[in-house]
């Protein structure tokens, strides 16, 4: 039986919220797992050592491994990367939560020259209402994830742990959209496979870095276009697509302008004749009125 490390890197995250993600990969049902806890918030002492004490209580066996200074959360999922002892790892934000069958279902995918298992959702916002969150296969899935991240948050994949360390692991210099930085390298030079249902219970937050500040993420969609110019050499309607869902994002989630314009104005200097910087906008809108009919 084939071991799967999972991985959760916590910071400054209240002990019941984290002990509810503890809790979801004790309860898998895939046998032959470790977990690893990362806490990168050192300073707060009392709360380092009220994780401690739950996880003691829950599993003596958790490895829990603190920073001795804050790195950020890239830093923190390599040092989990780093002390995983499984073929197979599968990385926690420290407020969600997975299904019980996560890691079995996604291990009945894990053949051949597969690298990354991916998931649905259950979308759970601040006041509670549920929602799933589907994606739809993609017959050129580096295409598609140079258009935008369809593998979604960290919480969702499950990934051979020597394909994520010969690519690198998360990068540092990222600071946002560092899951979508790790997917591109991964599609980009392995398989991957989908379980077409929601495993993973994803909790919207106003900390998202997308809803807190609109301008990192701009700056964030940016430096991934220009980080992986290479891959889009040949590929202008992936590079114009990406930056007009970045725009379009902007305006339909947030209503702000300021993001709209700034990516539009990318894509215009790019290449201004092209069909994503004029009707990417009523496909979009065309789009989420046909899920409403649905």
């Amino acid at each position: 039986m084939e071991l799967v490390s999972a991985v959760i890197s916590t910071y400054r995250r209240p002990v019941e919220i984290l002990r509810r993600a503890v809790e979801s990969v004790l309860r898998q049902t895939w046998p032959a797992m470790e977990l690893i806890v990362v806490n990168d918030c050192p300073d707060d002492r009392e709360l380092s050592e009220s994780i401690r004490q739950m996880l003691n209580m829950l599993d003596p066996k958790i490895l829990y491994l603190v920073h001795e200074k804050n790195q950020g959360a890239c830093a923190a999922r390599n040092t989990g990367l780093a002390a995983a002892k499984g073929s197979y790892i599968a990385f926690l934000d420290d407020d969600d939560e997975w299904l019980p069958e996560k890691i079995e279902k996604q291990m009945a995918c894990m053949t051949g020259d597969v690298a990354l298992v991916r998931c649905d959702s259950w979308q759970i916002s601040e006041n509670g209402v549920r929602y799933q969150h589907l994606t739809v296969p993609s017959k050129d899935p580096l295409s598609a994830i140079l258009r935008s991240n369809f593998i979604g948050s960290t919480s969702f994949p499950l990934l051979r742990t020597e394909c994520v360390r010969a690519v690198g692991g998360f990068d540092p210099n990222v600071k946002v959209c560092q899951d979508y930085d790790l997917w591109i390298r991964m599609v980009s030079h392995y398989g991957l496979a989908y379980v077409p249902e929601p495993l993973v219970n994803y909790y919207v937050s106003q900390d998202s870095t997308f809803r807190r500040d609109g301008r990192k993420y701009i700056e964030g969609k940016l430096f991934l276009t220009e980080k992986y110019r290479d891959l889009y050499e040949g590929r202008p309607d992936d590079y114009l697509f990406a930056l007009n869902s970045g725009a379009l994002t902007g305006l339909l989630m947030r209503r702000d302008l300021s993001i709209y314009r700034a990516l539009k104005k990318a894509a215009f200097r790019y290449k201004f004749w092209n069909r994503y910087n004029f009707f990417l906008l009523p496909m979009k809108v065309f789009g989420k009125i046909c899920q409403k009919i649905r």
